[in-house]
Protein backbone atom coordinates (compact mmCIF):
# COMPACT_ATOMS: atom_id res chain seq x y z
CA UNK A 1 0.00 0.00 0.00
CA UNK A 2 2.61 2.38 0.18
CA UNK A 3 3.38 2.50 -3.35
CA UNK A 4 0.03 3.77 -3.93
CA UNK A 5 1.10 6.85 -0.88
CA UNK A 6 3.97 7.30 -2.99
CA UNK A 7 1.90 7.62 -6.42
CA UNK A 8 0.20 10.63 -4.66
CA UNK A 9 -2.76 8.27 -3.57
CA UNK A 10 -4.37 6.93 -0.44
CA UNK A 11 -5.36 2.96 0.16
CA UNK A 12 -8.82 1.94 -0.49
CA UNK A 13 -10.96 2.97 2.72
CA UNK A 14 -12.51 0.08 4.55
CA UNK A 15 -16.01 0.38 5.06
CA UNK A 16 -17.39 0.50 9.09
CA UNK A 17 -18.85 -2.23 10.45
CA UNK A 18 -21.41 0.28 12.56
CA UNK A 19 -23.55 3.17 11.65
CA UNK A 20 -22.28 6.95 11.18
CA UNK A 21 -22.80 9.23 14.66
CA UNK A 22 -25.61 11.87 14.38
CA UNK A 23 -24.38 15.12 13.47
CA UNK A 24 -26.87 16.86 14.89
CA UNK A 25 -26.16 15.52 18.17
CA UNK A 26 -22.19 15.51 18.74
CA UNK A 27 -22.45 16.84 22.19
CA UNK A 28 -23.78 13.37 23.54
CA UNK A 29 -20.29 11.95 22.61
CA UNK A 30 -16.80 11.89 24.95
CA UNK A 31 -13.55 12.41 23.68
CA UNK A 32 -12.93 8.98 23.22
CA UNK A 33 -16.16 8.44 21.05
CA UNK A 34 -15.22 11.29 19.16
CA UNK A 35 -12.04 10.22 18.43
CA UNK A 36 -13.25 6.61 17.24
CA UNK A 37 -15.56 8.11 14.90
CA UNK A 38 -12.86 10.25 13.15
CA UNK A 39 -11.07 6.75 12.90
CA UNK A 40 -14.06 5.12 11.59
CA UNK A 41 -15.88 7.88 9.09
CA UNK A 42 -12.94 9.47 7.62
CA UNK A 43 -15.83 11.49 5.40
CA UNK A 44 -16.74 13.30 8.40
CA UNK A 45 -13.31 13.71 10.23
CA UNK A 46 -13.36 17.68 9.06
CA UNK A 47 -17.09 17.97 10.71
CA UNK A 48 -16.42 16.35 13.68
CA UNK A 49 -12.74 17.44 14.07
CA UNK A 50 -13.94 20.99 14.09
CA UNK A 51 -16.52 20.56 16.26
CA UNK A 52 -14.23 18.91 18.75
CA UNK A 53 -12.10 22.12 18.84
CA UNK A 54 -15.08 24.32 20.16
CA UNK A 55 -15.84 22.25 22.95
CA UNK A 56 -13.93 22.96 26.37
CA UNK A 57 -13.18 19.84 27.32
CA UNK A 58 -12.45 17.76 24.07
CA UNK A 59 -9.04 19.81 21.74
CA UNK A 60 -10.26 23.18 21.73
CA UNK A 61 -6.98 24.15 23.83
CA UNK A 62 -4.38 21.57 21.41
CA UNK A 63 -2.01 23.56 20.18
CA UNK A 64 -1.14 23.46 16.92
CA UNK A 65 2.79 23.26 16.11
CA UNK A 66 3.82 23.90 12.49
CA UNK A 67 7.85 24.23 12.79
CA UNK A 68 10.29 22.91 15.96
CA UNK A 69 10.58 26.78 17.19
CA UNK A 70 6.51 26.76 17.29
CA UNK A 71 7.24 23.81 19.74
CA UNK A 72 9.55 25.90 21.18
CA UNK A 73 7.70 29.17 21.79
CA UNK A 74 4.90 27.48 23.60
CA UNK A 75 6.76 25.80 25.95
CA UNK A 76 8.16 28.99 26.53
CA UNK A 77 5.07 30.56 27.32
CA UNK A 78 3.90 28.65 29.91
CA UNK A 79 7.32 28.67 31.65
CA UNK A 80 8.85 31.21 30.69
CA UNK A 81 11.62 31.23 33.09
CA UNK A 82 12.86 27.55 32.38
CA UNK A 83 16.16 27.49 30.37
CA UNK A 84 15.95 23.60 29.76
CA UNK A 85 12.68 21.62 29.89
CA UNK A 86 13.17 18.15 31.67
CA UNK A 87 10.69 15.41 30.42
CA UNK A 88 8.46 16.18 33.70
CA UNK A 89 8.48 19.75 32.53
CA UNK A 90 7.18 18.70 29.30
CA UNK A 91 4.70 16.61 30.54
CA UNK A 92 3.36 19.24 33.25
CA UNK A 93 2.97 21.74 30.40
CA UNK A 94 0.58 19.10 28.16
CA UNK A 95 -1.41 18.00 31.36
CA UNK A 96 -5.50 18.31 30.81
CA UNK A 97 -4.89 18.66 26.90
CA UNK A 98 -5.95 15.96 24.27
CA UNK A 99 -3.93 15.34 21.68
CA UNK A 100 -6.02 13.99 18.83
CA UNK A 101 -3.41 13.89 16.05
CA UNK A 102 -1.22 12.28 18.01
CA UNK A 103 -3.48 9.87 18.72
CA UNK A 104 -4.69 8.84 14.86
CA UNK A 105 -0.66 9.18 14.10
CA UNK A 106 0.05 6.45 16.40
CA UNK A 107 -2.61 4.41 15.12
CA UNK A 108 -1.98 5.14 12.04
CA UNK A 109 -5.20 6.11 10.79
CA UNK A 110 -4.08 7.47 7.17
CA UNK A 111 -7.42 7.88 6.16
CA UNK A 112 -8.62 10.23 8.79
CA UNK A 113 -5.52 12.51 8.71
CA UNK A 114 -5.27 12.63 4.73
CA UNK A 115 -8.93 14.36 5.43
CA UNK A 116 -8.20 16.35 7.61
CA UNK A 117 -5.10 17.36 5.42
CA UNK A 118 -7.39 18.22 2.89
CA UNK A 119 -9.15 20.48 5.00
CA UNK A 120 -6.30 22.55 6.11
CA UNK A 121 -6.21 21.12 9.76
CA UNK A 122 -3.29 19.42 9.60
CA UNK A 123 0.02 19.46 7.85
CA UNK A 124 1.96 16.33 7.69
CA UNK A 125 5.54 18.22 8.94
CA UNK A 126 3.88 19.90 12.46
CA UNK A 127 5.22 18.83 15.32
CA UNK A 128 3.45 17.87 18.80
CA UNK A 129 3.44 19.41 21.81
CA UNK A 130 6.08 16.71 23.36
CA UNK A 131 8.84 18.11 21.37
CA UNK A 132 8.71 15.41 18.26
CA UNK A 133 7.46 15.42 14.38
CA UNK A 134 4.74 13.65 13.65
CA UNK A 135 6.88 11.65 11.01
CA UNK A 136 8.93 10.90 14.15
CA UNK A 137 5.96 10.00 16.15
CA UNK A 138 4.83 7.71 13.32
CA UNK A 139 8.10 6.16 13.31
CA UNK A 140 8.41 5.57 17.02
CA UNK A 141 4.93 3.62 16.95
CA UNK A 142 5.26 1.63 13.80
CA UNK A 143 2.39 3.51 11.76
CA UNK A 144 4.03 2.61 8.13
CA UNK A 145 1.29 4.40 6.32
CA UNK A 146 1.15 7.52 8.00
CA UNK A 147 5.00 7.22 8.15
CA UNK A 148 5.23 7.33 4.36
CA UNK A 149 2.41 9.47 3.91
CA UNK A 150 4.24 12.11 5.95
CA UNK A 151 7.41 11.43 4.17
CA UNK A 152 5.62 11.76 0.93
CA UNK A 153 4.44 15.32 1.40
CA UNK A 154 7.64 16.61 2.84
CA UNK A 155 9.86 15.37 0.14
CA UNK A 156 10.31 18.90 -1.01
CA UNK A 157 10.30 20.67 2.02
CA UNK A 158 14.13 21.61 2.82
CA UNK A 159 13.26 23.35 6.12
CA UNK A 160 11.69 20.15 7.33
CA UNK A 161 14.55 18.21 6.38
CA UNK A 162 17.14 20.59 8.03
CA UNK A 163 14.61 20.56 11.52
CA UNK A 164 14.91 17.90 14.08
CA UNK A 165 12.73 14.75 14.79
CA UNK A 166 13.18 15.60 17.89
CA UNK A 167 13.50 19.20 19.52
CA UNK A 168 17.29 19.71 21.18
CA UNK A 169 15.94 22.19 23.44
CA UNK A 170 12.91 20.61 24.50
CA UNK A 171 14.81 17.65 25.73
CA UNK A 172 17.26 18.99 27.95
CA UNK A 173 20.47 18.36 26.56
CA UNK A 174 23.13 20.03 25.24
CA UNK A 175 24.26 19.72 21.42
CA UNK A 176 27.22 20.36 19.96
CA UNK A 177 26.58 21.84 15.79
CA UNK A 178 28.43 18.52 14.50
CA UNK A 179 25.93 16.30 17.42
CA UNK A 180 22.92 17.45 15.92
CA UNK A 181 20.59 14.98 14.43
CA UNK A 182 17.98 16.95 11.41
CA UNK A 183 15.57 14.66 9.66
CA UNK A 184 17.93 13.52 7.22
CA UNK A 185 20.64 12.38 10.13
CA UNK A 186 17.92 10.46 11.71
CA UNK A 187 16.69 8.77 8.07
CA UNK A 188 20.42 7.22 8.35
CA UNK A 189 20.45 6.69 11.83
CA UNK A 190 17.17 4.30 12.16
CA UNK A 191 18.39 2.77 8.41
CA UNK A 192 16.05 4.12 6.00
CA UNK A 193 18.78 4.74 3.54
CA UNK A 194 16.89 4.05 0.67
CA UNK A 195 13.95 7.22 1.65
CA UNK A 196 17.10 9.45 2.60
CA UNK A 197 17.98 8.70 -1.29
CA UNK A 198 14.53 9.81 -2.11
CA UNK A 199 13.95 12.82 -0.06
CA UNK A 200 17.54 13.74 -0.77
CA UNK A 201 17.46 13.86 -4.71
CA UNK A 202 13.78 15.38 -4.63
CA UNK A 203 15.48 18.12 -2.52
CA UNK A 204 18.45 18.54 -4.86
CA UNK A 205 16.23 19.20 -7.58
CA UNK A 206 16.60 22.47 -9.66
CA UNK A 207 16.36 25.50 -8.94
CA UNK A 208 17.63 24.31 -6.03
CA UNK A 209 20.94 23.06 -5.05
CA UNK A 210 21.93 21.42 -1.85
CA UNK A 211 25.08 22.84 -0.10
CA UNK A 212 24.65 25.88 -2.75
CA UNK A 213 24.56 28.81 -0.95
CA UNK A 214 21.36 29.44 1.48
CA UNK A 215 20.68 25.63 0.76
CA UNK A 216 22.89 24.58 2.90
CA UNK A 217 22.20 20.69 4.37
CA UNK A 218 25.07 20.24 7.32
CA UNK A 219 24.81 15.99 7.86
CA UNK A 220 26.88 14.39 10.90
CA UNK A 221 29.88 12.66 11.37
CA UNK A 222 27.92 9.69 12.01
CA UNK A 223 25.54 10.61 8.72
CA UNK A 224 28.79 10.79 6.59
CA UNK A 225 29.88 7.28 8.23
CA UNK A 226 26.44 5.33 7.90
CA UNK A 227 26.80 6.65 3.99
CA UNK A 228 30.38 5.21 3.41
CA UNK A 229 29.03 2.57 4.85
CA UNK A 230 25.83 2.22 2.30
CA UNK A 231 25.96 4.14 -0.59
CA UNK A 232 26.13 2.67 -4.13
CA UNK A 233 29.11 3.92 -6.55
CA UNK A 234 26.67 6.36 -8.20
CA UNK A 235 24.97 8.16 -4.89
CA UNK A 236 28.84 8.37 -3.47
CA UNK A 237 29.68 9.87 -7.09
CA UNK A 238 26.90 12.49 -7.10
CA UNK A 239 27.14 13.28 -3.62
CA UNK A 240 30.55 14.56 -4.50
CA UNK A 241 29.85 15.84 -7.78
CA UNK A 242 26.49 17.73 -6.90
CA UNK A 243 26.61 18.65 -3.16
CA UNK A 244 30.32 18.65 -2.31
CA UNK A 245 30.28 15.42 0.20
CA UNK A 246 33.45 13.58 -0.67
CA UNK A 247 33.23 10.25 1.28
CA UNK A 248 36.50 9.47 0.66
CA UNK A 249 37.15 11.52 3.46
CA UNK A 250 35.22 10.45 6.51
CA UNK A 251 37.05 10.13 9.54
CA UNK A 252 37.36 6.80 10.04
CA UNK A 253 39.63 6.73 13.27
CA UNK A 254 37.82 5.11 15.77
CA UNK A 255 37.62 1.89 13.65
CA UNK A 256 40.28 -0.27 12.86
CA UNK A 257 41.93 -0.28 9.83
CA UNK A 258 41.90 2.67 6.37
CA UNK A 259 39.19 3.40 4.64
CA UNK A 260 40.09 0.45 2.45
CA UNK A 261 39.39 -1.89 5.33
CA UNK A 262 36.03 0.55 6.27
CA UNK A 263 34.51 -0.23 2.33
CA UNK A 264 34.07 -3.90 2.91
CA UNK A 265 31.25 -2.75 5.97
CA UNK A 266 29.48 -1.36 2.38
CA UNK A 267 27.31 -4.09 0.46
CA UNK A 268 27.90 -2.20 -2.39
CA UNK A 269 31.16 -3.54 -3.79
CA UNK A 270 30.84 -1.15 -6.66
CA UNK A 271 32.03 1.59 -3.71
CA UNK A 272 35.44 0.95 -3.76
CA UNK A 273 35.48 1.92 -7.48
CA UNK A 274 34.61 5.88 -6.20
CA UNK A 275 37.68 5.28 -3.46
CA UNK A 276 39.76 3.94 -6.20
CA UNK A 277 39.11 7.32 -8.17
CA UNK A 278 38.93 9.89 -5.10
CA UNK A 279 41.11 7.96 -2.33
CA UNK A 280 44.66 7.41 -2.16
CA UNK A 281 45.90 4.49 -3.64
CA UNK A 282 49.01 4.07 -1.77
CA UNK A 283 47.18 3.43 0.79
CA UNK A 284 45.52 0.63 -0.50
CA UNK A 285 47.84 -2.11 1.06
CA UNK A 286 48.32 -0.30 4.38
CA UNK A 287 46.93 -2.20 8.00
CA UNK A 288 46.30 0.87 9.88
CA UNK A 289 45.77 -1.01 13.17
CA UNK A 290 44.25 -4.00 11.49
CA UNK A 291 45.53 -7.31 11.77
CA UNK A 292 44.88 -7.79 7.82
CA UNK A 293 45.31 -5.92 4.54
CA UNK A 294 42.07 -4.86 2.91
CA UNK A 295 42.62 -7.74 0.24
CA UNK A 296 43.45 -10.41 3.40
CA UNK A 297 40.24 -9.38 5.41
CA UNK A 298 37.46 -9.56 2.03
CA UNK A 299 38.47 -12.73 1.73
CA UNK A 300 38.28 -13.23 5.73
CA UNK A 301 35.12 -12.12 5.47
CA UNK A 302 33.71 -14.05 2.17
CA UNK A 303 33.30 -10.85 0.28
CA UNK A 304 34.58 -11.98 -3.36
CA UNK A 305 32.61 -9.36 -4.93
CA UNK A 306 34.88 -6.42 -2.84
CA UNK A 307 37.98 -8.81 -3.81
CA UNK A 308 37.72 -8.34 -6.83
CA UNK A 309 37.00 -4.51 -6.84
CA UNK A 310 40.49 -3.87 -4.56
CA UNK A 311 42.58 -6.20 -6.79
CA UNK A 312 41.43 -3.98 -9.59
CA UNK A 313 42.02 -0.98 -7.79
CA UNK A 314 45.56 -1.97 -7.20
CA UNK A 315 46.14 -4.24 -3.86
CA UNK A 316 48.62 -6.12 -4.04
CA UNK A 317 47.99 -10.10 -4.08
CA UNK A 318 51.38 -11.19 -4.13
CA UNK A 319 51.74 -12.30 -0.61
CA UNK A 320 49.05 -14.08 -0.75
CA UNK A 321 49.44 -15.99 -3.96
CA UNK A 322 52.89 -17.02 -2.56
CA UNK A 323 51.15 -18.41 0.99
CA UNK A 324 48.60 -19.70 -0.80
CA UNK A 325 50.67 -21.97 -3.44
CA UNK A 326 52.71 -23.60 0.09
CA UNK A 327 49.34 -25.30 0.18
CA UNK A 328 49.30 -26.46 -3.43
CA UNK A 329 45.32 -24.76 -3.96
CA UNK A 330 42.87 -25.93 -6.01
CA UNK A 331 43.23 -24.61 -9.23
CA UNK A 332 39.51 -24.06 -10.08
CA UNK A 333 39.79 -22.24 -6.24
CA UNK A 334 38.03 -18.57 -7.34
CA UNK A 335 40.11 -16.87 -4.24
CA UNK A 336 43.14 -18.26 -5.83
CA UNK A 337 42.58 -17.50 -9.86
CA UNK A 338 41.46 -13.93 -9.08
CA UNK A 339 44.38 -12.87 -6.99
CA UNK A 340 46.91 -14.63 -9.63
CA UNK A 341 45.32 -13.05 -12.50
CA UNK A 342 46.61 -9.75 -11.01
CA UNK A 343 50.09 -10.99 -9.21
CA UNK A 344 52.58 -8.82 -9.93
CA UNK A 345 56.05 -10.41 -9.98
CA UNK A 346 54.95 -13.14 -12.43
CA UNK A 347 58.03 -12.92 -14.43
CA UNK A 348 60.83 -11.58 -12.30
CA UNK A 349 64.55 -11.77 -13.96
CA UNK A 350 63.19 -13.06 -16.96
CA UNK A 351 65.79 -15.86 -18.37
CA UNK A 352 67.92 -14.99 -15.75
CA UNK A 353 68.05 -16.54 -12.32
CA UNK A 354 66.29 -15.37 -8.92
CA UNK A 355 65.98 -16.60 -5.56
CA UNK A 356 62.99 -18.92 -5.14
CA UNK A 357 62.51 -19.27 -9.05
CA UNK A 358 59.17 -18.25 -10.94
CA UNK A 359 55.96 -19.12 -9.66
CA UNK A 360 55.97 -22.55 -11.74
CA UNK A 361 59.04 -23.21 -9.00
CA UNK A 362 56.81 -22.21 -6.34
CA UNK A 363 54.39 -25.31 -7.35
CA UNK A 364 57.31 -27.85 -7.93
CA UNK A 365 58.66 -27.50 -4.71
CA UNK A 366 55.24 -27.24 -2.46
CA UNK A 367 54.69 -30.44 -4.17
CA UNK A 368 57.44 -32.19 -3.67
CA UNK A 369 57.04 -30.85 0.26
CA UNK A 370 53.07 -32.29 -0.16
CA UNK A 371 54.40 -35.39 -1.29
CA UNK A 372 57.12 -35.84 1.53
CA UNK A 373 55.02 -35.43 3.71
CA UNK A 374 52.55 -38.28 2.30
CA UNK A 375 55.29 -40.50 2.37
CA UNK A 376 56.40 -40.19 5.79
CA UNK A 377 52.55 -40.35 6.98
CA UNK A 378 52.84 -43.78 9.51
CA UNK A 379 49.19 -44.18 9.14
CA UNK A 380 48.39 -44.71 5.31
CA UNK A 381 48.79 -47.83 3.67
CA UNK A 382 51.19 -48.03 0.32
CA UNK A 383 47.69 -47.76 -1.48
CA UNK A 384 46.77 -44.68 0.02
CA UNK A 385 49.90 -43.05 -0.53
CA UNK A 386 50.00 -43.56 -4.19
CA UNK A 387 46.84 -42.45 -4.54
CA UNK A 388 47.57 -39.09 -2.51
CA UNK A 389 50.27 -38.58 -4.32
CA UNK A 390 48.56 -39.17 -8.08
CA UNK A 391 45.95 -36.75 -7.26
CA UNK A 392 48.60 -34.01 -5.94
CA UNK A 393 50.87 -34.33 -9.19
CA UNK A 394 47.47 -33.88 -10.82
CA UNK A 395 46.75 -30.94 -9.21
CA UNK A 396 50.31 -29.44 -9.27
CA UNK A 397 50.16 -29.93 -13.37
CA UNK A 398 46.78 -28.05 -13.66
CA UNK A 399 48.32 -25.12 -11.57
CA UNK A 400 51.26 -24.78 -13.75
CA UNK A 401 48.98 -24.63 -16.63
CA UNK A 402 47.05 -22.02 -14.90
CA UNK A 403 50.06 -20.10 -13.45
CA UNK A 404 51.74 -20.24 -17.11
CA UNK A 405 48.31 -18.23 -18.45
CA UNK A 406 50.06 -15.28 -16.69
CA UNK A 407 48.56 -12.23 -15.43
CA UNK A 408 47.86 -8.68 -16.56
CA UNK A 409 51.85 -8.23 -16.01
CA UNK A 410 52.84 -11.22 -18.54
CA UNK A 411 53.70 -14.13 -17.63
CA UNK A 412 56.51 -16.61 -16.50
CA UNK A 413 59.49 -17.36 -18.44
CA UNK A 414 60.22 -21.04 -18.32
CA UNK A 415 64.03 -20.47 -19.05
CA UNK A 416 64.01 -18.69 -15.43
CA UNK A 417 66.75 -20.41 -12.92
CA UNK A 418 66.18 -20.85 -9.45
CA UNK A 419 68.86 -20.09 -7.06
CA UNK A 420 70.16 -23.67 -7.98
CA UNK A 421 70.53 -22.75 -11.18
CA UNK A 422 67.78 -24.66 -12.38
CA UNK A 423 64.87 -24.32 -14.71
CA UNK A 424 61.08 -25.52 -13.41
CA UNK A 425 61.27 -28.39 -15.72
CA UNK A 426 64.87 -29.45 -14.19
CA UNK A 427 63.89 -28.80 -10.61
CA UNK A 428 60.14 -31.31 -12.08
CA UNK A 429 63.10 -34.17 -13.55
CA UNK A 430 65.38 -33.83 -10.55
CA UNK A 431 62.08 -35.40 -8.30
CA UNK A 432 61.57 -37.36 -10.93
CA UNK A 433 57.70 -35.77 -11.32
CA UNK A 434 56.92 -37.20 -14.81
CA UNK A 435 52.92 -36.34 -14.87
CA UNK A 436 54.57 -32.44 -14.72
CA UNK A 437 56.12 -32.37 -17.86
CA UNK A 438 53.31 -32.04 -20.53
CA UNK A 439 52.79 -28.72 -18.43
CA UNK A 440 56.22 -27.88 -18.71
CA UNK A 441 56.50 -27.72 -22.68
CA UNK A 442 58.03 -24.71 -23.99
CA UNK A 443 55.57 -24.92 -27.02
CA UNK A 444 52.62 -26.31 -25.98
CA UNK A 445 49.58 -27.32 -28.21
CA UNK A 446 47.20 -24.20 -29.69
CA UNK A 447 43.72 -23.71 -27.14
CA UNK A 448 41.52 -24.43 -29.72
CA UNK A 449 38.22 -26.78 -29.57
CA UNK A 450 38.47 -29.26 -31.91
CA UNK A 451 35.34 -30.72 -33.42
CA UNK A 452 34.06 -34.45 -33.10
CA UNK A 453 34.49 -35.51 -36.73
CA UNK A 454 34.43 -38.53 -38.48
CA UNK A 455 37.09 -38.64 -40.43
CA UNK A 456 41.04 -37.13 -39.72
CA UNK A 457 41.46 -35.50 -42.85
CA UNK A 458 38.29 -32.87 -42.88
CA UNK A 459 40.46 -30.99 -40.22
CA UNK A 460 42.95 -30.58 -42.06
CA UNK A 461 41.40 -26.76 -43.21
CA UNK A 462 41.26 -25.77 -40.22
CA UNK A 463 44.94 -26.75 -38.67
CA UNK A 464 46.24 -25.24 -41.63
CA UNK A 465 44.42 -21.71 -40.28
CA UNK A 466 45.81 -22.09 -36.63
CA UNK A 467 47.98 -19.21 -35.80
CA UNK A 468 51.18 -19.79 -33.66
CA UNK A 469 51.90 -18.73 -30.05
CA UNK A 470 48.06 -19.45 -29.22
CA UNK A 471 47.63 -20.43 -25.24
CA UNK A 472 48.08 -23.60 -23.18
CA UNK A 473 45.02 -25.83 -22.94
CA UNK A 474 43.70 -25.24 -19.47
CA UNK A 475 43.16 -29.53 -19.06
CA UNK A 476 43.71 -32.10 -20.90
CA UNK A 477 46.47 -34.41 -22.50
CA UNK A 478 49.58 -32.83 -24.92
CA UNK A 479 49.42 -35.23 -26.91
CA UNK A 480 47.01 -37.68 -28.11
CA UNK A 481 45.75 -40.59 -26.49
CA UNK A 482 45.58 -44.19 -28.16
CA UNK A 483 41.80 -43.58 -27.51
CA UNK A 484 41.63 -40.50 -28.65
CA UNK A 485 43.09 -42.05 -32.17
CA UNK A 486 40.67 -44.99 -32.42
CA UNK A 487 37.87 -42.79 -32.33
CA UNK A 488 39.29 -40.80 -35.30
CA UNK A 489 39.81 -37.18 -32.98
Amino acid sequence: MTERIWAGQVPPVQAPDRDPPDLNNLDQLTYDQAVAYIEDFPDLSEHIYRWGRGQENFWKDTPRLLTQNAAIEWHEEINPTAITFTPQNIADNNNGINFPIDYLVRRDKIHALHALHQAGLWTPTEYNAYGFSHLRLAYDNRAELVFNYIAYHARHDLDFARSHPAVPSLHGKSFLSGDLVNHLDWLLEIGEYKLFTVWWKYLDTPPTTLNSEGNEVCLNKNSLISLFQTAPLGMASYLRENNNIHLETVDTSNFRGSVWHFALKNPNSNFIEYLAKYANRNTIDILASHMESPLETARTLDRFNHFKQLLSAGANPDSMVLLDLLDLPRPSGKWFKAALGYFRNINPNPGGQVSGGTLIHQVITSLHHKITDVQSNPHLSTAQKAGKRRRLKTRAADLIRLVRGGSLQGRPDLTTRDEQGKTAMALAREHGYHELYAALEPSPLPNIAIPQVARRNSLMPQLQQLQPGALIPARGHRYPTRSSRLRGV
